[in-house]
């Protein structure tokens, strides 16, 4: 099988876009009774022009700067350069969009190759060897026409990332029927995993000429930063699996592993994961079949280990950093030095999770209508997790095991075939309900995650909070109870001014305190939906999918930088001649408690989305083309929410994980941040399907 595959699409904002060009040959060969072997390729180049969305800095957030920069200043100058505000730092945001190189090229390559061999009828020997390339570059560039350009004389960056990944694996796989009643499957395995990364990164100023922009780093005057490294870790794994089916209609599987990798300490480096599952055709029982309910039926039992290693390469160990110093106190760098940046752990083990899960799949009605129900909880222990550390260890974080969590849920998903015939009509609906909650964090108490720094003096805040007894992505600060009015006095904040901003003095000590912060809101959601229509009748096919997301919060830090400046809630700030307003004064951001995070930002961001809608029809060929199908989709319709952001199904922390730039524990924790988000967009396809 040979396939080639091309994919352009460009992006809401000017100057965004996204290509990629794919290949992939497999190759499969039966060379006797006993032995096929097989190889495959896969490889792909994407290029993109991206902008940044995250962080404050009105220079480089592209977002953050179109709904920042005044509205008054003209686009483009009578000489043809950009606007800016008369002594204003931040630059004209189409000067962002257009002027600033931002190119980033990813390339993969992944090559497989196995051999299988069948030593007598029931047995079969497995083994697969192969490759993994990966190849990130990007390239950065900011001309003299932009604002920090012309400051520095131009500025350019490059980074490059090389990953590779080698991987074997070998299986044994014997299966055998006895009495015609006894159907047994016995699997070992063994996997050997090892991954290498390496990056080069380099930054520089001061060139004389925007040609090169970041193709030509010698032509600079100036080197700024420059760093490189490279990591390792190897996986190792041993398996094995036994299904055993009586009948058809008593099913049971049991499996084993024992997991090692070189992420943890020296005699904590492997792990062993069970797991076993029961079902039960009740179906097929003669009692069911009296009962005239059910037309299959279904009762299913697990249990099962899971252990997780997402860390750092080298987390268990006193890892060193380089730091420079200076003898003269200007600032000046005169040399580097080793020092150590963080603690060994050579305690640091696996991560762990135990769950136990029912559930029952039932079909009524000749099948026309199925329902599958799950429910499960399962205990997370030995969280891997980076925490905080007195200063008088010379530390400010470390990586750690600490305590546990549990999540237990119910799933719900059900099938109709409404209508058969030549008018088809079917329906499912998806509905999970999940709860977690903090069970232990050992000796450390709270933890706490700081959003981005708001906006200029104010000091970074904690926005979310892992505390025990709650559960993760849980919102945190300040309950905001309304703005001061001229001639009121609110005794726990005593330097406050008229239209400044008033909080609940929760722990009633009569004062405004960091005691004073509470949960305010949840990131996780009470229920997640989904519900999908298909129709065909007369080869035309139509499908409606919505999905929806009820009882979560978001917060709002994109509106908390803006109501101060540049939204029309600007408009109802509160002033001397409008006292009936939420919105405080003026100038208040600079105040004491201008910065603090606070429910008057976190808002409910339950949705429902029409997510796809798609239309097609298949010509009734008969000669040389076997199928031919026409269709139409579209994307992102329309949302019902009552979230002011641009995208209630917003992550900012998950978003920073997916571009490289963030932790995955942060991400988990961290959820519910709406920071400058890039916004889903409403999408139209239209396509053709051929088959000769």
């Amino acid at each position: 099988m040979t396939s080639l595959g091309y994919f352009k699409q460009d992006g809401v904002l000017k100057n965004t876009n996204f290509d990629r060009v794919s290949g992939r040959v497999n190759v499969d060969q039966t060379i006797n009774n006993y032995v096929k072997a097989g190889a495959s390729i896969y490889a792909h180049r994407e290029n993109s022009n991206y902008q940044l969305y995250s962080g404050n800095i009105v220079n480089s957030n592209v977002l953050y700067s179109i709904l920042l920069y005044d509205p008054t200043v003209v686009p483009y100058n009578e000489d043809g350069t950009y606007g800016r505000v008369p002594g204003g730092r931040g630059d004209n945001p189409l000067a962002n969009l257009l002027e600033r190189v931002n190119d980033l090229r990813h390339d993969k390559f992944d090559g497989n190759t196995f051999i299988e061999i069948r030593p007598i009828s029931d047995l079969t020997l497995k083994a697969t060897a192969g490759t993994e390339i990966l190849h990130n570059f990007q390239g950065t560039y900011m001309p003299a026409s932009t604002y920090q350009g012309g400051i520095d004389g131009g500025v350019a960056s490059t980074y490059d990332y090389t990953g590779t990944r080698s991987l074997f694996e070998g299986l044994a796989n014997y299966m055998k029927t006895f009495n015609k009643v006894h159907d047994v499957n016995f699997m070992l395995g063994y996997s050997y995993e090892k991954f290498v990364g390496e990056y080069r990164r380099q930054e520089a100023k001061k060139f004389s000429t925007d040609l090169f922009q970041y193709n030509n780093m010698g032509a600079a005057s100036k080197i700024t930063s420059i760093a490189s490294n490279k990591t390792e870790n190897i996986l190792i794994s041993f398996f094995g699996r036994m299904n055993y089916t009586y009948k058809d209609k008593y099913l049971a599987t049991f499996t084993l592993r024992r997991d090692g990798s070189s992420r943890f300490g020296a005699n904590q480096r492997w792990g062993t994961f069970p797991s076993g599952s029961l079902a039960w055709r009740a179906s097929e029982e003669e009692f069911i079949k009296n009962l005239n309910i059910f037309s299959s039926l279904k009762v299913r039992a697990g249990f099962g280990v899971t252990g997780n290693e997402r860390i750092g390469d080298y987390a268990s160990y006193a890892n060193m950093a380089n730091t420079r110093y200076t003898f003269d106190g200007s600032g000046n760098t005169a040399g580097v030095h080793m020092s150590q940046s963080s603690p060994a752990n050579p305690a640091l083990k696996w991560e762990s999770t135990a769950q136990y899960n029912i559930g029952m799949d039932m079909g009524f009605f000749n099948n026309r209508l199925m329902v599958t129900v799950d429910a499960y909880t399962k205990k997370t222990k030995d969280l891997l997790m980076n925490v905080a550390l007195p200063y008088y260890t010379g530390f400010t974080s470390g990586q750690s095991n600490i305590g546990s969590i549990r999540n237990e849920g119910l799933e719900l998903d059900v099938t109709s075939h409404n209508l058969t015939g030549s008018f088809v009509w079917d329906t499912k609906l998806n509905v999970a309900y999940n709860r977690n909650k903090v069970l232990d964090l050992g000796t450390n108490g709270d933890i706490y995650l700081t959003s981005s720094k708001p906006y200029g003096s104010v000091s970074e805040e904690a926005f979310a909070i892992i505390r025990q007894g709650e559960p993760l992505g849980s919102l945190f600060g300040y309950k905001y109870i309304g703005v001061l009015q001229q001639g009121e006095t609110y005794s726990p904040q005593p330097n406050s001014k008229p239209g400044d901003p008033k909080f609940e003095d929760v722990n009633g000590d009569g004062k405004i305190t960091s005691l004073d912060r509470t949960i305010l809101g949840r990131a996780n959601p009470d229920v997640i939906l989904g519900l999908s229509n298909t129709f065909a009748w007369k080869g035309f096919d139509m499908s409606i999918f919505f999905q929806g997301s009820i009882g979560n919060h978001l917060l709002n830090m994109t509106n908390m930088n803006l109501e101060w400046e540049r939204s029309t809630d600007a408009a109802k700030r509160w002033t001397t001649s409008n006292t009936e307003t939420n919105v405080p004064r003026n100038g208040f951001y600079y105040s004491k408690y201008g910065g603090y995070i606070n429910d008057h930002f976190i808002e409910n961001a339950s949705f429902v989305r029409l997510k796809n809608v798609t239309l097609g029809y298949t010509l009734p060929f008969k000669k040389i083309i076997s199928s031919c199908r026409i269709y139409a989709s579209a994307e992102n319709l329309f949302t019902i929410t009552g979230y002011s952001g641009w995208d209630p199904e917003i992550d900012t922390k998950a978003n920073e994980v997916t571009k490289g730039g963030g932790s995955f524990q942060t991400a988990n924790a961290g959820a519910g941040l709406d920071f400058n988000a890039y916004p889903s967009m409403r999408t139209f396809t239209m396509g053709l399907n051929i088959t000769f």
